[in-house]
């Protein structure tokens, strides 16, 4: 099931009218900020090996992109994984981080958590009533978004910090298998 999620978000966080990249420029700035520039990429763990192994090395994926993962697999101490039935609704929560490779860490936070607004605006937007078709997904149905949890992290690097705002939005799903 959480297949079907983490795919169906990654392809609306790309969507060229309601994505991230799309969304960007409506974010409000301080005077005298400029935008970010567009993600290079918002990929998944289940269709890109490099964050399927929840490692990106700058090097090989250009900075800044986003990506889309399920957090049961980060094996948190004290973490429930999600139980849903067939042919029941339950909750699940995915994970989605914005990745900035910068000199200055105080910058790159403040991209990665622009994107990550961008983000919630985007998948806001999955939610109405005109989005019913990038909700449903191989008999999978989001149903709502039940609630956001945000974070904010950064890691030092040779010549640089990797910046990094998670998301992690919890889905009321449907599984309509027969």
């Amino acid at each position: 099931m959480k297949l079907n999620v983490l795919r169906m978000v990654t392809d609306f966080l790309n969507d060229p009218t309601h994505g991230v990249n799309a969304l960007l420029g409506s974010i409000p700035l301080d005077d005298g900020e400029s935008a970010p520039p567009a993600l290079t990429a918002i990929v998944d763990t289940t269709r890109a090996n490099d964050v399927a192994r929840l490692f990106a090395d700058p090097d090989e994926r250009p900075t800044p992109f986003g990506f889309v993962f399920d957090p049961d697999d980060l094996a948190i101490e004290g973490w429930v994984a999600n139980q849903i039935t067939q042919g029941t609704e339950g909750q699940l929560t995915i994970g989605l981080a914005f990745v900035v490779g910068t000199a200055q860490t105080a910058a790159g936070l403040r991209d990665a958590m622009l994107y990550r607004r961008a983000a919630r605006r985007s998948l806001n937007r999955l939610n109405g009533n005109d989005q019913v078709d990038a909700r449903k997904r191989n008999q999978i149905y989001i149903t709502r978004t039940a609630s956001f949890t945000e974070g904010a992290s950064w890691a030092q690097l040779d010549g640089g910090t990797l910046a990094a705002a998670p998301l992690f939005p919890r889905y009321q799903v449907r599984d309509d298998l027969p």
